[in-house]
């Protein structure tokens, strides 16, 4: 299963009880601390985070910070603190 803005982690932890494996991406750096710090904390061992933004091609983006801890964006906002974010996460893994 792949949680792709994962957040701070409670559905990648939820789906993890029935997913074979859980590939949770957060790009935001606080967000993925926190997620890390959950997957950690709840023993979930099939959980695999990844700190990266997820489009359509490898390339730097920039992220801007939102008003809470779920709504930063890559869509520019003026004022916002904005930070780069790597996108090279490609390389899923394909179940049958």
């Amino acid at each position: 299963m792949i949680d792709a803005g994962a957040h701070v982690g409670l559905f990648s932890l939820v789906v993890s009880t029935y997913a074979r494996e859980v590939i949770s991406i957060e790009s935001y750096p606080v967000n993925f601390k926190l997620l890390q710090i959950n997957l950690e904390i709840n023993k979930q061992c099939s959980g695999n985070p990844y700190k990266q933004g997820v489009v359509a091609e490898k390339r730097t983006l920039t992220l801007y910070e939102g008003r809470h801890s779920g709504a930063h964006t890559i869509l520019k906002n003026c004022g916002n603190r904005e930070f780069n974010v790597s996108s090279k996460f490609n390389n899923f893994k394909r179940y049958s």
